[in-house]
């Protein structure tokens, strides 16, 4: 009897436990089919909040075409489906510029970041390139804007790195970018990305559903024009250009967006978009400066060579007035700036300093 008694006691047990190793294991996939559900759900709202940018879908039309271009890439497939692990798919290529009326843009280095959701968090992984882009040889950089400045990468530089064999054919790029946006989770973000798009020569329908572009997604700034970037990572509180040097790293570009869409879903999952933080905008300084009519053209420099460095360099406009002052041989030299205005008349300064050493 108490054999018989034992036995059923560890039948009724055993036959207890499993039942509640069976409840257990069904509310922890019920909770993780929910989770994932919920994200890809808002990944679509997402797309569909860039659909609802007027500016977005026309400047998207070509990259959404279907038609059979020569050496382009075609993406098929359909929405993010519900109940799949969302992929942030981040893109970023810097180019090179066509001169001339086409304004064709060319790969020149590019990174693209897979931030795959699992277990209640993204996980990244880096995939960097430089392109072997067939168009770009000795004989054809005069007919380029290399953009060095953005970029980093000489004309030399580029072409010892395809001498040494560093560098990826387009091809080969296509097919992996195409491979991680073909499968049904993936998401593809970026800034302005239909512009990396179009350098990779990467179109088709199946990205209609799936892209999301931060410079469109939230609307105009309020004096007009898109956020930049660098006001997105600032407002979502991401560091940026952690290397030393001044030129974009496109690894960490893909990155950011990546970490901005990630921010954005969990907003939305609280029931509201990330909110932007404006603030200001700084009114600008003026200064007006007097030169020699013989200083004009060293102040200009050779093309406006000299102007145009310092508006890159400081964002200021320099405007010297076309026509002499009155009886004399003098002209008024206006400068204009937001953020660095000193250092731009410090540099308007430097450059009529140096022709005095000249002459003297």
């Amino acid at each position: 009897k108490l054999q018989f008694l034992y036995f059923i006691g560890r039948c009724v047990s055993r036959m207890y436990l499993r039942s509640s190793m069976l409840r257990c294991l069904r509310r922890c996939s019920s909770e993780a089919a929910s989770s994932t559900t919920g994200l890809s759900y808002d990944i679509g709202r997402m797309v569909s909040h860039c659909w609802a940018n007027h500016a977005f879908r026309e400047s998207y039309k070509k990259i959404f075409d279907e038609s059979t271009q020569e050496g382009w890439a075609k993406v098929s497939g359909g929405t993010v489906g519900p109940g799949q692990y969302p992929r942030l798919i981040g893109l970023d290529v810097e180019m090179v510029m066509r001169k001339g009326f086409s304004r064709e843009m060319l790969p020149i280095t590019g990174a693209v970041v897979e931030a795959v959701y699992w277990k209640g968090e993204f996980h990244r992984n880096t995939l960097r390139w430089v392109v072997d882009t067939a168009e770009l040889t000795p004989e054809t950089v005069g007919d380029f804007d290399w953009k060095t400045d953005s970029h980093g990468v000489t004309p030399e530089q580029y072409f010892r790195m395809r001498a040494s064999g560093k560098t990826v054919p387009l091809a080969a790029v296509q097919e992996k970018v195409v491979e991680l946006l073909r499968h049904p989770a993936s998401c593809l973000v970026g800034h302005m990305v239909l512009n990396d798009l179009a350098a990779l020569k990467i179109h088709g329908k199946g990205l209609a559903n799936r892209t999301v572009d931060t410079a469109f997604y939230y609307g105009a700034k309020p004096d007009g024009g898109a956020y930049s970037l660098k006001a997105l990572m600032t407002n979502a509180k991401i560091d940026f250009r952690k290397m030393a040097s001044k030129h974009h790293d496109p690894a960490e570009d893909a990155d950011a967006v990546t970490k901005i869409a990630e921010q954005e879903l969990h907003h939305l999952a609280k029931g509201g978009l990330l909110p932007i933080d404006t603030p200001p905008k700084p009114s600008p300084t003026r200064s007006v400066f007097i030169i020699r009519n013989t200083d004009v053209l060293t102040l200009i420099g050779k093309g406006g060579s000299n102007i145009r460095a310092i508006r890159e360099k400081h964002q200021a406009f320099v405007v010297v007035s076309t026509m002499t002052m009155p009886s004399t041989e003098f002209r008024y030299v206006v400068i204009t700036a937001e953020e660095n205005h000193d250092q731009a008349v410090q540099a308007v300064k430097d450059i009529l300093q140096d022709r005095m050493l000249q002459l003297n």
